[in-house]
């Protein structure tokens, strides 16, 4: 016959474990209201996974975003999960975790996903790069992540850097040039929202040929279309903090 003591301690686990499942539901909520505004505006997605690989990936495959626009940043899976996620066309970023002398798993990740789609990161303050690995990290310490990245692909820094900074100018739509006559074409805006980073990217006919009032009058609809109600979860343009 169970105790008191048993049975106060299986209605404390039952308790939690509610609690748990009502979280991660909001989560999946959240989750797939931001997949839809991405869909919606055709933006690029940036997702921070922690121990929800499988489950992240299903609800992209359901929410219909083109995976080419899906990166997972701060890449922390293995090769077959890198394997599900070049299969479907979408990309994982690198951080400092890349250098550290435990993370073959990471490194073997990156390899099979090769140079030609390398994008890396810093996740600043956090996951700062060998040999600074335990002071808060900053962009300045990128480079060395750069380098080992550069080493773990057998090219040069300089190569290494060309390709992944022009990855990443296409991966988020990022045109060069400046409003007023010196060029026709600029960024748009990014809009950090929950786990999910929305730019606005899009195609340069987008941006040809508008004046700077233009300009801001096609950045103040962008932040119009981001700011409608999500059910339950209230403006878009909430930051939500993970």
């Amino acid at each position: 016959m169970p105790s008191n003591t048993s049975t106060s301690a299986h209605a404390a686990s039952q308790k939690v474990r509610k609690r748990i499942e009502e979280i991660f539901g909001w989560q999946r909520a959240a989750f797939a209201a931001q997949l839809a505004i991405a869909r919606r505006l055709d933006a690029p997605v940036v997702v921070h996974s922690r121990g929800a690989f499988a489950e992240c990936v299903a609800m992209i495959d359901a929410s219909g975003v083109d995976w080419r626009r899906v990166v997972f940043h701060c890449f922390s899976e293995g090769e077959a999960e890198m394997a599900e996620l070049l299969k479907r066309g979408g990309r994982g970023s690198f951080t400092g975790i890349l250098t550290y002398k435990a993370a073959d798993s990471i490194r073997a990740a990156a390899k099979l996903q090769g140079l030609e789609r390398f994008l890396l990161e810093t996740d600043a303050p956090y996951l700062t790069p060998m040999p600074h690995r335990g002071k808060p990290n900053e962009p300045a310490f990128l480079r060395h992540t750069a380098e080992y990245a550069a080493g773990l692909f057998g090219v040069d820094l300089a190569t290494l850097a060309q390709v992944s900074t022009a990855n990443a100018k296409a991966f988020f739509g990022l045109f060069t040039g400046v409003v007023g006559g010196l060029g026709d074409r600029i960024p748009l805006g990014t809009q950090r929202i929950y786990t999910v980073q929305q730019a606005s990217g899009g195609h340069p006919k987008h941006c040809r040929r508008r004046t700077p009032h233009q300009h801001s009058r096609k950045l103040a609809v962008l932040h119009h279309q981001l700011a409608k109600p999500v059910p339950g979860l209230g403006t878009s343009s909430q930051s939500i903090q993970n």
